[in-house]
């Protein structure tokens, strides 16, 4: 966090001496590209979510999903336990 604020005084030791319009329009450049930042990762999330609609390539109704859930279960059914050990 110090190397921010030394390198903020030294930006700001070279601009001191700009006239007010350039200091605004600096100013104004540099919030747009906040906003700008902001903006570009919010439609990239959207972007990211709007790949995965239509993921699902099949359209099984409700009942034939139940079915096959029903099917893989596995109940019952004894687990082997590998140890780690070599």
């Amino acid at each position: 966090m110090e190397t921010s604020i030394n390198l903020a005084d030294y930006y700001y030791s070279l601009l001191k001496s700009l006239s007010k319009e350039t200091k605004l329009h600096l100013i104004k450049k540099l919030t747009d590209s906040l906003l700008e930042e902001k903006t570009t990762k919010k439609h990239a999330d959207i972007d990211k979510l709007r790949s995965l609609f239509g993921a699902w390539s099949d359209e099984p109704d409700a009942d034939e999903l139940i079915e096959e859930i029903r099917k893989s279960r596995t109940s019952g059914v004894t687990r082997h336990i590998e140890t780690l050990d070599e």
